[in-house]
């Protein structure tokens, strides 16, 4: 095969339409298996736990010994008068398969004992998805030069693979974040972790707390009413779109404190639509 006819062949690499039904149900079933990020069982906490918290420690310590530092810490999200979101890790990877970049949070000065747990968590959420990510990239690699193609075909194609974070709303008592991996060359396997905590137990809190015990038919409603605003967008019911929310739909806080539940890429529009938000009001007297 030559390389001009391999290149066609390789620029049209993108899901069929059995690919993308493929990639639904994958992604469906990735999504429930990752549902409860926040209670999954604990791995390697001790270690973990323990760099993470040294981490913190040369950070506290480079705000005070660096002016310069110092200056850049401002900039950073503070929750509270002292609770801080740190970004712990940030460094970029190359390999034969992909360009990693990776920004990894931490939360910092809670004063609170559930802060290394919380830490380690999030940490394991980010190295078992850039494993995952790798894997994936490498088989995908591999399947490139087995039929035909060369390192430098792959190349070009600048696959990446990037973990980072973004904080969705804070408060003195409440903070929301999301921690994200992604993957340049299909949409398919990017995930999401949404971490909504009340920094005052580290308890997660949930769709029923915020919305009452009818939150399941107020979240479906709210939802329903904008899909409506344009049904074109969406799978129809039949087809795998949306029926319902579950008690461990993903959602995070907006700076009103109303819930936004999330559905990833495939879930219940083509992946072309990208992920799906909609806000869900809160009930009327409901603490905002």
């Amino acid at each position: 095969m030559t390389p001009e006819r391999y290149k066609r062949i390789f620029d049209k690499i993108g899901p069929t339409s059995r690919q993308e039904e493929e990639l639904r149900a994958r992604m469906k079933e990735q999504l429930r298996q990752r549902q409860k990020p926040w209670v999954r069982v604990q791995r390697r906490m001790g270690q973990t736990a323990a760099s993470l918290s040294a981490a913190v420690l040369a950070f506290a310590m480079g705000v005070n010994l660096s002016p310069a530092f110092a200056a850049e810490v401002q900039t950073l999200p503070v929750l509270g008068s002292l609770a801080q979101v740190l970004t712990i890790r940030q460094e970029v990877t190359e390999t034969p398969s992909a360009t990693i970049r990776v920004e990894e949070p931490a939360l910092s000065q809670t004063g609170k004992d559930w802060e290394a747990q919380a830490n380690d968590k999030i940490h394991q959420a980010v190295e078992e998805q850039l494993a995952q990510a790798q894997q994936r990239t490498e088989e995908y690699r591999t399947a490139v030069l087995a039929t035909g193609g060369t390192q430098e075909d792959y190349d070009q194609r600048q696959v990446e693979i990037q973990a980072g974070y973004e904080v969705k709303s804070q408060s003195e008592n409440v903070l929301s974040f999301v921690v994200w991996v992604g993957e340049s060359w299909t949409s398919a396997y990017n995930t999401a972790y949404y971490y909504n905590l009340d920094l005052e137990s580290g308890a997660e809190l949930r769709l029923e707390g915020l919305l009452g015990e009818d939150y399941i038919a107020l979240a479906n409603a709210a939802i329903q009413e904008q899909i409506a605003q344009d049904p074109q967008r969406y799978f129809a019911p039949e087809q795998g779109g949306f029926t319902t929310i579950t008690p461990d739909t993903p959602f995070y806080l907006d700076e009103d404190g109303r819930p936004v539940v999330v559905f990833q890429p495939y879930e219940i529009a083509p992946g072309s639509e990208g992920k799906q938000e909609f806000v869900i009001p809160l009930p009327e007297g409901a603490e905002q």
